[in-house]
């Protein structure tokens, strides 16, 4: 079950012994702890496989969600069909059509990330739906919300050990700190490890991609269609 902000400050509090040094310090150290797990590693609880957009025709500029960290595809719906777009870069689109603007409109099948943009090619000739798939920054706690609990599942520990470790180099006491840092690394190799064994799935033509640190995969074992 998880701990909610309320929980986690008593508990950086007893962990550090210092019951009266935690206060409005805990939820910054507690966001703090939560962007840089997920600086370090993509979360299975922060993946977004469809988000909804709608295309406009003679639109070619769009902007990514403000939550997304990194976009792993976007595709769009035609009638009945489904179609994944290929991404390239902005090399490319110079070389492919330097002014956009004059591009025809047609059937989308390019996207460019271009910052927090994309463009998509060529501009899309009907109100298309379209989903982008991505991953996520997880969302930041708030003291005013103490029943909150994190968008990451299973690292209650690591934020508590992460907050633990800030406090004492807030005391000075930089032995401590050091202790509780290398505490948080050791639980953090353990976590991405449980996280990474249950890999996120992308259907494709032939069954699935598992989406996993040694790349891409299908096989008889993870083909839906196979009985």
């Amino acid at each position: 079950m998880a701990l909610t902000l309320a929980e986690m400050i008593v508990r950086i509090a007893d962990n550090a012994g210092r019951q009266d040094q935690t206060g409005a310090y805990s939820v910054p150290w507690l966001n703090d702890a939560l962007h840089e797990l997920a600086r370090r590693h993509d979360w299975r609880d922060l993946h977004v496989p469809d988000s909804p957009f709608t295309m406009t025709a003679g639109v070619y500029r769009y902007t990514f969600p403000t939550d997304m960290k990194v976009c792993k595809g976007i595709r769009y719906i035609n009638g009945s069909s489904s179609k994944w777009l290929v991404e390239k870069t902005r090399y490319w689109l110079n070389q492919y059509e330097p002014y956009p603007d004059s591009m025809s409109n047609g059937i989308p099948a390019y996207y460019c990330v271009d910052g927090n943009t994309y463009d998509i090619i060529p501009p899309p000739d009907d109100g298309y739906t379209g989903y982008i798939n991505y991953e996520s920054w997880p969302t930041d706690f708030s003291a005013s919300v103490p029943t909150a609990v994190a968008d990451i599942t299973n690292v209650d520990d690591l934020l508590i050990y992460y907050a633990v470790a800030e406090l004492f180099r807030k005391l000075g006491q930089f032995d401590r700190s050091l202790h509780w840092e290398a505490v948080f690394e050791r639980r953090y190799k353990r976590a991405r490890v449980a996280d990474v064994r249950r890999p996120v799935h992308m259907p494709t033509a032939d069954g699935v991609i598992s989406v996993r640190r040694r790349g891409p995969r299908s096989a008889y074992w993870n083909n839906p269609e196979v009985g």
